[in-house]
């Protein structure tokens, strides 16, 4: 019979993947900033006029929206036929468009 006191206590590892995972690279502090400075440049464009965000609207890379929910942001890129990843000031988000 084992005692309690002579029980083998066994850890998990830990792997650096782990502890990293909410941790910034210094790529993706800086790939943020610039999007930021990028929308900011779109916003203070005279040229450069939000489109109210719908689901059934299609959007392009560096369209201006204007979110109701989100504020303004601009398309970073297409994912798929109806979906966009679009830069807000508060962070990147993934949004349905193309919807017919």
């Amino acid at each position: 019979m084992i005692k309690t006191s002579e029980k083998k206590q066994t850890k998990r590892p830990i792997y650096a993947e782990e502890e990293m995972d909410d941790v910034p690279t210094s790529n993706e502090g800086d790939e943020s900033n610039h999007d930021l400075e990028l929308l900011k440049e779109l916003i203070d464009s005279e040229s450069s006029t939000p489109k109210i965000y719908s689901t059934q609207k299609k959007f392009r890379t560096f369209d201006l929206i204007d979110h109701p929910n989100f504020g303004v942001g601009f398309v970073k890129s297409s994912i798929q036929q109806d979906k966009i990843r679009v830069f807000f000031q508060d962070k990147e988000r993934i949004l349905l468009h193309n919807k017919k």
